[in-house]
Protein backbone atom coordinates (compact mmCIF):
# COMPACT_ATOMS: atom_id res chain seq x y z
CA UNK A 1 0.00 0.00 0.00
CA UNK A 2 3.16 2.96 0.56
CA UNK A 3 4.34 1.41 -2.54
CA UNK A 4 1.17 2.53 -4.21
CA UNK A 5 0.60 5.83 -2.09
CA UNK A 6 4.27 6.75 -3.46
CA UNK A 7 3.80 6.14 -7.16
CA UNK A 8 0.27 8.28 -6.59
CA UNK A 9 2.07 11.01 -4.88
CA UNK A 10 5.01 11.00 -7.70
CA UNK A 11 2.07 11.21 -10.32
CA UNK A 12 0.12 14.23 -8.75
CA UNK A 13 2.48 16.99 -10.36
CA UNK A 14 1.75 16.21 -13.31
CA UNK A 15 -1.89 15.91 -13.27
CA UNK A 16 -1.53 19.46 -11.53
CA UNK A 17 0.37 20.38 -14.80
CA UNK A 18 -2.03 19.31 -17.00
CA UNK A 19 -4.78 21.26 -14.91
CA UNK A 20 -2.72 24.66 -15.37
CA UNK A 21 -1.94 23.96 -19.33
CA UNK A 22 -5.90 24.98 -19.68
CA UNK A 23 -4.91 28.45 -18.60
CA UNK A 24 -2.33 28.87 -21.46
CA UNK A 25 -5.19 28.34 -23.67
CA UNK A 26 -6.04 30.61 -26.70
CA UNK A 27 -8.25 32.64 -26.21
CA UNK A 28 -9.98 32.33 -29.73
CA UNK A 29 -10.00 28.50 -29.21
CA UNK A 30 -13.15 27.22 -27.69
CA UNK A 31 -12.79 23.43 -27.75
CA UNK A 32 -16.44 22.63 -26.58
CA UNK A 33 -19.26 24.94 -25.62
CA UNK A 34 -20.31 22.34 -22.60
CA UNK A 35 -21.08 23.99 -19.82
CA UNK A 36 -19.22 22.41 -17.28
CA UNK A 37 -15.79 22.66 -19.28
CA UNK A 38 -16.44 26.55 -20.29
CA UNK A 39 -16.94 27.46 -16.34
CA UNK A 40 -13.59 25.71 -16.30
CA UNK A 41 -12.07 27.37 -18.82
CA UNK A 42 -13.26 31.05 -18.18
CA UNK A 43 -11.80 30.04 -14.56
CA UNK A 44 -8.82 29.23 -16.21
CA UNK A 45 -8.17 32.32 -18.88
CA UNK A 46 -8.58 34.59 -16.05
CA UNK A 47 -5.34 33.14 -14.10
CA UNK A 48 -3.33 32.78 -17.14
CA UNK A 49 -4.00 35.74 -18.57
CA UNK A 50 -5.65 38.23 -16.10
CA UNK A 51 -3.58 37.37 -13.60
CA UNK A 52 0.14 36.13 -14.56
CA UNK A 53 1.88 36.71 -12.12
CA UNK A 54 -0.30 34.26 -10.34
CA UNK A 55 0.18 32.09 -13.09
CA UNK A 56 4.01 31.52 -12.72
CA UNK A 57 4.04 31.47 -9.26
CA UNK A 58 1.77 28.00 -9.84
CA UNK A 59 3.33 27.02 -13.32
CA UNK A 60 7.03 27.84 -11.17
CA UNK A 61 5.47 25.65 -8.46
CA UNK A 62 4.12 22.39 -10.37
CA UNK A 63 8.03 22.22 -12.31
CA UNK A 64 9.53 22.77 -9.36
CA UNK A 65 7.10 19.68 -7.80
CA UNK A 66 7.35 17.66 -11.23
CA UNK A 67 11.40 17.46 -10.95
CA UNK A 68 11.04 16.18 -6.95
CA UNK A 69 9.03 13.93 -8.62
CA UNK A 70 11.34 12.86 -10.89
CA UNK A 71 14.15 12.68 -8.18
CA UNK A 72 11.50 10.46 -6.45
CA UNK A 73 11.37 8.37 -8.94
CA UNK A 74 14.85 6.92 -8.11
CA UNK A 75 13.27 4.97 -5.34
CA UNK A 76 10.65 3.02 -7.19
CA UNK A 77 11.51 -0.55 -8.96
CA UNK A 78 11.59 -0.78 -12.96
CA UNK A 79 7.86 -2.52 -12.83
CA UNK A 80 6.45 0.67 -10.79
CA UNK A 81 8.42 3.19 -12.63
CA UNK A 82 6.85 1.31 -15.77
CA UNK A 83 3.40 2.01 -14.11
CA UNK A 84 4.18 5.64 -13.36
CA UNK A 85 5.17 5.95 -17.09
CA UNK A 86 2.13 4.65 -17.80
CA UNK A 87 -0.06 7.15 -16.01
CA UNK A 88 1.69 9.85 -16.89
CA UNK A 89 1.04 9.51 -20.35
CA UNK A 90 -2.67 8.91 -20.41
CA UNK A 91 -2.72 12.46 -17.72
CA UNK A 92 -0.71 14.39 -20.52
CA UNK A 93 -3.22 12.82 -23.25
CA UNK A 94 -5.53 15.32 -21.61
CA UNK A 95 -3.45 18.24 -20.83
CA UNK A 96 -3.47 21.45 -23.46
CA UNK A 97 -0.34 22.32 -25.50
CA UNK A 98 0.30 25.08 -23.17
CA UNK A 99 3.52 26.07 -23.65
CA UNK A 100 3.98 25.96 -27.98
CA UNK A 101 1.52 26.62 -30.70
CA UNK A 102 3.54 24.03 -33.12
CA UNK A 103 0.91 21.53 -33.08
CA UNK A 104 -1.36 24.16 -34.64
CA UNK A 105 0.95 24.56 -37.51
CA UNK A 106 1.20 20.94 -37.97
CA UNK A 107 -2.65 20.20 -37.85
CA UNK A 108 -2.94 23.17 -40.70
CA UNK A 109 0.15 22.20 -42.97
CA UNK A 110 -1.74 18.96 -43.41
CA UNK A 111 -4.70 20.41 -43.51
CA UNK A 112 -3.11 22.59 -46.83
CA UNK A 113 -2.30 19.57 -48.18
CA UNK A 114 -5.65 17.69 -48.03
CA UNK A 115 -7.87 20.52 -47.84
CA UNK A 116 -6.78 23.15 -50.32
CA UNK A 117 -4.48 21.14 -52.31
CA UNK A 118 -1.06 23.30 -50.95
CA UNK A 119 2.55 22.62 -50.29
CA UNK A 120 3.08 24.14 -46.54
CA UNK A 121 6.74 24.34 -47.28
CA UNK A 122 5.79 26.72 -50.45
CA UNK A 123 2.74 28.77 -49.46
CA UNK A 124 1.87 30.10 -45.99
CA UNK A 125 -1.29 29.65 -43.88
CA UNK A 126 -2.28 33.34 -44.31
CA UNK A 127 -2.89 31.93 -48.30
CA UNK A 128 -6.17 30.88 -47.12
CA UNK A 129 -7.64 33.11 -45.25
CA UNK A 130 -11.28 32.32 -44.79
CA UNK A 131 -10.03 29.07 -42.41
CA UNK A 132 -11.29 29.39 -39.08
CA UNK A 133 -8.31 27.77 -37.79
CA UNK A 134 -5.84 30.75 -38.01
CA UNK A 135 -7.70 32.53 -34.99
CA UNK A 136 -5.33 30.72 -32.54
CA UNK A 137 -2.04 29.35 -34.80
CA UNK A 138 1.00 31.48 -34.48
CA UNK A 139 3.58 31.80 -37.80
CA UNK A 140 0.96 31.99 -40.05
CA UNK A 141 3.13 34.07 -42.25
CA UNK A 142 5.91 31.62 -42.60
CA UNK A 143 6.20 28.05 -44.62
CA UNK A 144 6.82 25.05 -42.74
CA UNK A 145 9.84 24.90 -41.63
CA UNK A 146 9.88 21.37 -41.24
CA UNK A 147 11.22 18.41 -43.65
CA UNK A 148 8.73 17.00 -46.26
CA UNK A 149 9.29 13.43 -44.02
CA UNK A 150 6.89 15.43 -41.24
CA UNK A 151 4.69 16.67 -43.67
CA UNK A 152 3.80 12.95 -44.94
CA UNK A 153 3.66 11.62 -41.73
CA UNK A 154 0.99 14.14 -39.81
CA UNK A 155 -1.26 13.02 -42.94
CA UNK A 156 -1.88 9.92 -41.19
CA UNK A 157 -3.30 11.72 -38.20
CA UNK A 158 -5.13 14.75 -40.07
CA UNK A 159 -6.61 11.91 -42.74
CA UNK A 160 -7.97 10.15 -39.64
CA UNK A 161 -9.57 12.90 -38.08
CA UNK A 162 -11.45 14.40 -40.84
CA UNK A 163 -10.84 17.55 -41.43
CA UNK A 164 -12.46 18.09 -37.44
CA UNK A 165 -10.50 20.32 -35.10
CA UNK A 166 -11.19 17.92 -31.73
CA UNK A 167 -10.62 14.37 -33.46
CA UNK A 168 -7.79 15.38 -35.55
CA UNK A 169 -5.78 16.99 -32.04
CA UNK A 170 -6.69 14.65 -30.09
CA UNK A 171 -5.54 12.06 -32.56
CA UNK A 172 -2.24 13.48 -32.79
CA UNK A 173 -1.62 13.30 -29.05
CA UNK A 174 -1.92 9.56 -29.87
CA UNK A 175 0.59 9.98 -32.85
CA UNK A 176 3.13 11.49 -30.08
CA UNK A 177 2.40 8.71 -27.91
CA UNK A 178 2.79 6.08 -30.60
CA UNK A 179 6.91 7.92 -31.27
CA UNK A 180 7.32 7.02 -27.69
CA UNK A 181 6.12 4.09 -27.96
CA UNK A 182 8.70 3.64 -31.37
CA UNK A 183 11.74 5.18 -29.55
CA UNK A 184 11.58 3.02 -26.14
CA UNK A 185 10.72 0.00 -28.75
CA UNK A 186 13.75 0.98 -30.47
CA UNK A 187 15.92 1.42 -27.48
CA UNK A 188 15.24 -1.86 -25.54
CA UNK A 189 16.15 -3.39 -28.89
CA UNK A 190 19.55 -1.83 -29.81
CA UNK A 191 19.95 -2.10 -25.48
CA UNK A 192 20.02 -6.14 -27.14
CA UNK A 193 21.78 -5.78 -29.92
CA UNK A 194 24.93 -4.11 -28.36
CA UNK A 195 24.36 -6.46 -24.55
CA UNK A 196 23.47 -3.52 -22.50
CA UNK A 197 19.66 -4.14 -21.17
CA UNK A 198 21.08 -4.08 -17.83
CA UNK A 199 22.38 -0.97 -18.74
CA UNK A 200 19.85 0.38 -20.48
CA UNK A 201 17.04 -0.81 -17.97
CA UNK A 202 18.80 1.00 -15.11
CA UNK A 203 18.72 4.79 -16.45
CA UNK A 204 15.67 4.18 -19.21
CA UNK A 205 13.84 6.38 -16.84
CA UNK A 206 15.52 9.26 -16.76
CA UNK A 207 14.46 9.68 -20.34
CA UNK A 208 11.24 8.52 -20.21
CA UNK A 209 9.87 9.67 -16.73
CA UNK A 210 12.01 12.92 -17.60
CA UNK A 211 9.78 16.02 -16.99
CA UNK A 212 11.05 17.51 -20.15
CA UNK A 213 10.42 14.98 -22.26
CA UNK A 214 7.05 14.16 -20.99
CA UNK A 215 6.30 17.73 -21.05
CA UNK A 216 7.64 18.80 -24.70
CA UNK A 217 6.94 15.08 -26.23
CA UNK A 218 2.86 14.19 -25.00
CA UNK A 219 2.12 17.68 -23.31
CA UNK A 220 2.97 20.25 -26.21
CA UNK A 221 4.08 17.68 -28.77
CA UNK A 222 6.95 17.98 -30.65
CA UNK A 223 7.50 16.11 -33.55
CA UNK A 224 11.45 15.38 -32.20
CA UNK A 225 10.68 12.56 -30.57
CA UNK A 226 9.65 11.05 -34.00
CA UNK A 227 13.27 12.11 -35.61
CA UNK A 228 14.89 10.39 -32.44
CA UNK A 229 12.57 7.44 -32.91
CA UNK A 230 13.63 6.51 -36.41
CA UNK A 231 17.19 7.33 -35.76
CA UNK A 232 17.54 4.86 -33.12
CA UNK A 233 15.45 2.97 -35.02
CA UNK A 234 18.32 3.39 -37.96
CA UNK A 235 21.11 2.72 -35.20
CA UNK A 236 19.70 -0.93 -34.17
CA UNK A 237 19.19 -2.04 -37.93
CA UNK A 238 22.26 -0.61 -39.10
CA UNK A 239 24.08 -3.32 -36.12
CA UNK A 240 21.67 -6.08 -36.70
CA UNK A 241 22.67 -6.10 -40.46
CA UNK A 242 26.41 -5.72 -39.53
CA UNK A 243 26.05 -8.80 -37.55
CA UNK A 244 24.04 -10.52 -40.06
CA UNK A 245 27.08 -9.82 -42.26
CA UNK A 246 24.72 -8.46 -45.25
CA UNK A 247 24.26 -5.04 -45.30
CA UNK A 248 21.90 -5.33 -48.69
CA UNK A 249 18.80 -7.03 -46.55
CA UNK A 250 16.05 -6.33 -44.43
CA UNK A 251 17.92 -4.71 -41.90
CA UNK A 252 20.00 -2.34 -43.86
CA UNK A 253 16.78 -1.54 -45.95
CA UNK A 254 15.55 -0.32 -42.66
CA UNK A 255 18.88 1.26 -41.65
CA UNK A 256 19.27 3.48 -44.60
CA UNK A 257 15.26 4.36 -44.84
CA UNK A 258 15.01 4.95 -40.91
CA UNK A 259 18.29 7.16 -41.61
CA UNK A 260 16.16 9.26 -44.37
CA UNK A 261 13.22 9.43 -42.29
CA UNK A 262 15.18 11.07 -39.01
CA UNK A 263 16.44 13.57 -41.27
CA UNK A 264 13.62 14.10 -43.53
CA UNK A 265 11.93 15.22 -40.45
CA UNK A 266 14.26 17.74 -39.04
CA UNK A 267 17.84 17.92 -40.28
CA UNK A 268 19.48 17.53 -36.89
CA UNK A 269 20.05 13.92 -37.03
CA UNK A 270 22.65 13.61 -40.09
CA UNK A 271 25.51 14.44 -37.48
CA UNK A 272 25.14 10.99 -36.30
CA UNK A 273 26.42 9.92 -39.78
CA UNK A 274 29.91 9.33 -38.14
CA UNK A 275 28.00 7.45 -35.05
CA UNK A 276 26.93 4.96 -37.43
CA UNK A 277 30.12 4.57 -38.86
CA UNK A 278 31.52 3.97 -35.22
CA UNK A 279 29.45 1.13 -34.55
CA UNK A 280 29.65 -0.38 -38.20
CA UNK A 281 33.63 -0.74 -38.61
CA UNK A 282 35.88 -2.74 -36.17
CA UNK A 283 39.12 -1.13 -35.93
CA UNK A 284 41.99 -1.94 -33.31
CA UNK A 285 43.37 1.60 -32.79
CA UNK A 286 42.51 3.04 -28.74
CA UNK A 287 41.26 5.82 -30.54
CA UNK A 288 38.58 3.68 -32.58
CA UNK A 289 37.58 1.62 -29.42
CA UNK A 290 37.27 4.99 -27.03
CA UNK A 291 34.75 5.92 -29.88
CA UNK A 292 33.03 3.01 -29.56
CA UNK A 293 32.80 2.52 -25.98
CA UNK A 294 31.78 6.41 -25.46
CA UNK A 295 29.28 6.54 -28.73
CA UNK A 296 26.02 7.36 -26.87
CA UNK A 297 28.28 10.28 -25.01
CA UNK A 298 29.48 11.27 -28.28
CA UNK A 299 26.00 11.65 -30.06
CA UNK A 300 24.60 13.48 -27.73
CA UNK A 301 27.34 15.94 -27.78
CA UNK A 302 27.00 16.08 -31.32
CA UNK A 303 23.35 16.89 -30.71
CA UNK A 304 24.05 19.57 -28.50
CA UNK A 305 26.00 21.70 -30.66
CA UNK A 306 23.31 24.02 -31.83
CA UNK A 307 23.04 25.60 -28.32
CA UNK A 308 26.82 26.64 -29.25
CA UNK A 309 25.40 28.87 -31.82
CA UNK A 310 24.83 32.35 -32.33
CA UNK A 311 21.09 31.46 -32.74
CA UNK A 312 21.40 29.30 -29.19
CA UNK A 313 18.36 32.35 -28.06
CA UNK A 314 16.30 30.56 -30.46
CA UNK A 315 17.31 26.71 -29.19
CA UNK A 316 13.80 25.59 -27.69
CA UNK A 317 13.93 23.50 -24.86
CA UNK A 318 12.52 20.38 -26.12
CA UNK A 319 15.71 20.54 -28.52
CA UNK A 320 17.04 18.60 -25.78
CA UNK A 321 14.92 16.10 -26.20
CA UNK A 322 17.65 15.09 -28.76
CA UNK A 323 20.77 14.90 -26.40
CA UNK A 324 18.75 13.09 -23.58
CA UNK A 325 17.82 10.06 -25.37
CA UNK A 326 21.21 9.12 -25.49
CA UNK A 327 21.36 9.13 -21.20
CA UNK A 328 19.98 5.41 -20.92
CA UNK A 329 23.26 4.04 -23.37
CA UNK A 330 26.14 6.44 -21.58
CA UNK A 331 28.98 4.70 -20.15
CA UNK A 332 30.46 8.23 -18.74
CA UNK A 333 28.29 8.93 -15.27
CA UNK A 334 29.80 12.64 -15.72
CA UNK A 335 28.54 13.37 -18.54
CA UNK A 336 25.34 11.57 -17.95
CA UNK A 337 24.63 13.50 -14.50
CA UNK A 338 26.28 16.65 -16.93
CA UNK A 339 22.99 16.56 -19.39
CA UNK A 340 20.37 15.50 -16.50
CA UNK A 341 21.41 17.77 -14.68
CA UNK A 342 21.78 21.16 -17.71
CA UNK A 343 18.40 19.61 -18.94
CA UNK A 344 16.55 20.66 -15.38
CA UNK A 345 16.73 24.31 -16.12
CA UNK A 346 15.02 24.88 -19.85
CA UNK A 347 11.08 24.29 -18.73
CA UNK A 348 11.74 27.56 -15.86
CA UNK A 349 12.79 29.26 -19.68
CA UNK A 350 8.85 29.55 -20.12
CA UNK A 351 8.18 31.80 -17.19
CA UNK A 352 9.30 35.43 -18.43
CA UNK A 353 6.96 34.29 -21.37
CA UNK A 354 4.15 33.31 -19.29
CA UNK A 355 4.85 36.61 -17.22
CA UNK A 356 4.84 39.27 -19.86
CA UNK A 357 2.77 37.28 -22.99
CA UNK A 358 4.55 38.27 -25.72
CA UNK A 359 8.60 38.01 -26.44
CA UNK A 360 9.06 41.59 -26.45
CA UNK A 361 11.80 43.75 -24.31
CA UNK A 362 14.15 41.67 -22.81
CA UNK A 363 12.08 38.60 -22.79
CA UNK A 364 14.33 36.49 -25.19
CA UNK A 365 17.63 37.89 -23.14
CA UNK A 366 16.17 36.53 -19.79
CA UNK A 367 15.37 32.73 -21.18
CA UNK A 368 18.95 32.66 -22.57
CA UNK A 369 20.25 33.54 -18.77
CA UNK A 370 17.92 30.72 -17.64
CA UNK A 371 19.00 28.17 -19.92
CA UNK A 372 22.77 28.73 -19.87
CA UNK A 373 23.22 30.29 -16.15
CA UNK A 374 20.54 27.95 -14.82
CA UNK A 375 21.24 24.85 -16.54
CA UNK A 376 25.28 25.12 -16.35
CA UNK A 377 24.93 25.57 -12.50
CA UNK A 378 22.52 22.88 -12.41
CA UNK A 379 24.86 20.27 -14.01
CA UNK A 380 27.73 21.43 -12.02
CA UNK A 381 25.47 20.46 -8.74
CA UNK A 382 24.40 17.17 -10.57
CA UNK A 383 28.19 15.77 -11.35
CA UNK A 384 29.24 17.07 -7.64
CA UNK A 385 26.56 14.80 -6.37
CA UNK A 386 27.57 12.64 -9.09
CA UNK A 387 31.16 12.23 -8.21
CA UNK A 388 30.18 12.51 -4.36
CA UNK A 389 28.30 8.99 -4.67
CA UNK A 390 30.42 7.77 -6.57
CA UNK A 391 33.91 8.60 -3.78
CA UNK A 392 31.47 7.39 -1.11
CA UNK A 393 31.02 3.76 -2.85
CA UNK A 394 34.14 3.80 -3.53
CA UNK A 395 35.34 4.07 0.31
CA UNK A 396 32.83 2.27 1.71
CA UNK A 397 34.15 -0.61 -0.87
Amino acid sequence: MKRFLLQLALLFPFIGYAIYSYAQTDPNLVITSFPLYWKFQEYMWQIGYHMRSTSVVIYAALIVACLLSFWGMRWLKNNERLGVFGAVMIVLMFAHNALSHDIFNYMFNAKMVLQYGLNPHIRVALDVPGDEWLRFMHNTHTPAPYGYGWTALSLLPSLLGGGKFVPTYMLYKLFMVLGVAVLFYAQQRLAKILKMEKEYWSHAWLLFLHPLFLIETVGNMHNDVWMIAFAFLSLWALIAAKQGRKLFCKHGFLAVGSFIASVSIKLATVVLLPVGGVLLFDFKNKQWKFMKTYWAEISALLLFLPLLTARSQWFHPWYLIWSLSFVPFMRSKTVRAAFIGFSLAPLFRYIPYLLQGSFDGTVIQQEYLITWVGGLVLALCAVSISRFHLHKKTSNS
